[in-house]
């Protein structure tokens, strides 16, 4: 070991610890001092064990002061001691989690980050669901008498965490990466589809930049871009292949947006309206006009309105499917048979071990209009006494399967209808027109 992983003197020597002082510095540097190395590491062995009880005493003593008040006369001195905690977990690891491009350092991301990893130190296997969604109903759950509000934080809180899914997704692929300078465009355009309503799904956002590059932009503006990609590249290569012009930032795109309100016609009447004002917008200013411009002719243009609320239909099942039970039969599990196997009869799911009136009753339960389980029918029974997925169901499969739970790829309907097959678009089509037949 070249040196110890971090001063020990950050740690304060009267603070009772599992591990003793001279094993903490055995492990951090090596050095066993006046004792050997072998009976050093058989006393640190059996600390490891004591961790369950040290997280059971801390989880004690949370709950005992927060019963009798004394975590709210210093809350926020608590709160902002967690967030300058030091985090160690990237340190000892063996290959550090990727930082995705403008993945910016943030203190309570790091805080989430070490209780996750110190979880996987000691538990790393596949991620256990049912740890996280205990996580998450412990941080925003509510009782019985509020479950409105609960449901209303959960929608909000995974819009969210989508949102940071998605950017992690594309900024680690290779294939779309948005390092490209427009960072800033895309935080934006991302606060502008939220004030107007519809989720920032990352094709909607790259439509909406590429669409105003290529109406809504003047040339010093486009030089503004050209400069931040440059000065924001960390690519070696020479300047000379790093330029951008305006045909690479405008990358092909299906939207096609009536701009005839916006045309230099003359006025018949000039005399009419009133002078323009004195001060021009800032360079800012007529940025985010042009952008919310672009936005608001897409949900008049096109079936974004539409699209967005199938997205949040199917974001808000998707999750909701893989959560619930009834009568020992897993809904997740009925949709996932029936969108792998096609129609089947109500005594040949054999993956589920539940009784025929079990299966009978969660299946019609999933394929009501006014269905307290989902938001539109997933599944339906034809004369045979066969079972399918509807036309919803169908989508919803396919976000649950082929998408990872994520309903971005929905708005390709409307900014890149050419990524989806003819069959999807048909079906997605149809579902948002009403339509439930074939």
């Amino acid at each position: 070991m070249d040196g110890p992983l971090w001063d020990p003197d950050e740690m304060d020597a009267g603070e009772r610890r599992s591990l003793a002082p001279m094993q903490q510095q055995f492990l951090l540097t090596g050095d066993a001092g006046e004792d050997s190395p072998s009976p050093m590491e058989e006393r640190i062995g059996p600390k490891a064990k004591k961790l369950p009880d040290r997280v059971q005493q801390l989880i004690d003593d949370i709950s005992l002061l927060y019963y009798h008040g004394y975590l709210e006369e210093y809350e926020d001195e608590i709160w902002k001691g967690l967030l300058s905690i030091s985090n160690r977990s990237q340190v000892v690891r063996e290959s550090p989690i990727a930082r995705t491009a403008y993945q910016r350092s943030d203190p309570e991301l790091d805080l989430g980050f070490e209780v996750g990893s110190i979880i996987r130190f000691i538990h790393d296997e596949q991620v256990p669901a049912e740890l996280v969604w205990g996580f998450i109903i412990g941080l925003v759950g509510e009782s019985d008498r509020d479950w409105e509000r609960e449901a209303q934080n959960l929608v909000e809180l995974f819009g969210e965490l989508e949102d940071y899914y998605e950017t992690r997704l594309v900024s680690a692929g290779t294939e779309a990466h948005e390092d490209d300078g427009f960072q800033e465009e895309r935080n934006e355009i991302r606060e502008i589809l939220r004030e107007q309503g519809f989720a920032p799904a990352p094709p909607l956002v790259t439509a909406v930049l590429q669409e105003y590059t290529r109406h809504g932009i003047d040339d010093e503006t486009l030089a503004h871009l050209e400069n931040m990609q440059m000065s924001s590249s960390t690519d070696p290569t020479p300047i000379e292949q790093q330029e951008y012009t305006r045909d690479q930032i405008v990358d092909e795109t299906s939207v096609e947006l009536d701009y005839t309100d916006l045309s230099s016609s003359t006025d018949p009447n000039p005399t009419e309206h009133p002078d323009p004002p004195s001060e021009s917008p800032t360079s800012e200013d007529a940025r985010r006009t042009g952008f919310e411009s672009i936005v608001s002719k897409l949900a008049n243009q096109t079936r974004l309105r539409s699209i967005d609320r199938l997205a949040q239909d199917l974001i808000e099942d998707v999750f909701h499917i893989q959560s619930r039970e009834l009568w020992s039969v897993d809904f997740d599990s009925i949709v996932c048979s029936l969108g792998e196997n096609g129609k089947t009869h109500v005594e040949n799911f054999d993956e589920i071990k539940a009784t025929r009136h079990s299966r009978t009753h969660v299946l019609r339960r999933l394929s009501y209009k006014d269905s307290s389980e989902v938001n539109r029918p997933v599944t339906r029974e034809d004369p045979e006494a066969e079972w399918s997925l509807t036309p919803y169901g169908e989508l919803l499969y396919k976000t649950r399967i082929e998408q990872n739970c994520s309903t971005n790829w929905i708005y390709n309907l409307v900014v890149n209808p050419e990524r989806l097959d003819d069959d999807t678009a048909s079906i997605i089509s149809r579902v948002i027109e009403g339509g439930s037949e074939p």
